[in-house]
């Protein structure tokens, strides 16, 4: 279903993956609940097939979580997709997209990576701030508290810390600083 697209990264979430071709296309499957797939409905999918409404966008880096998914583009820009509930998608609300959206949040900023967890998000921007949205139970989002983020905020306590990669799990994030210190 890939053709002779030459894969060069893959995320699995709650029951979908992603892949990112070296062309910058997005490719989805598997179920299709809440949008997860961003192919504009619900639909299951059995084999890969290219999310259409980012065909004019250069995708770098994809992260699949539970019920949403996150695509980052070579100009720094960030897409999200799929169940909104506690504002894992960054919008400032809890609607849901079956059809990737920029999280204008991040208008004016460089997003280099993203990490999608169970019902939060986590992502990198270049400086080094970390910024996380979504569900805050379990302070799995940084700030210090256990509110829900429906805006992305920066982590403050990592203000002046060089992230270099990001994981987001079910009840938990962690982080590596680019001199390889773990922080979770």
């Amino acid at each position: 279903a890939l053709g002779n697209e030459r894969v060069v990264e893959v995320s699995a979430g709650g029951l979908h993956s992603l892949a990112v071709g070296v062309s910058g296309a997005l490719y989805s499957w598997g179920a299709g609940r809440d949008g997860k797939l961003g192919h504009g409905d619900l639909a299951e999918r059995w084999e890969p097939l290219r999310v259409a409404a980012l065909e004019h966008e250069h995708v770098m880096q994809a992260s699949a979580g539970d019920s949403h998914s996150l695509a980052v583009t070579r100009a720094g820009e960030i897409f999200s997709f799929g169940l909104g509930e506690c504002g894992r998608l960054g919008h400032g609300d809890e609607a849901c997209h079956s059809q990737p959206v920029r999280i204008t949040a991040y208008a004016g900023k460089r997003v280099l990576r993203s990490a999608a967890g169970f019902y939060h998000s986590v992502v990198l921007l270049e400086g080094g701030t970390v910024s996380t949205f979504g569900d805050g139970r379990y302070g799995k989002l940084g700030h210090g508290d256990t509110e829900d983020q429906l805006v992305p905020a920066a982590v403050a306590s990592l203000e002046h810390t060089e992230i270099g990669e990001a994981a987001a799990g079910h009840r938990h994030a962690a982080l590596r600083g680019h001199d390889a210190t773990a922080y979770q």
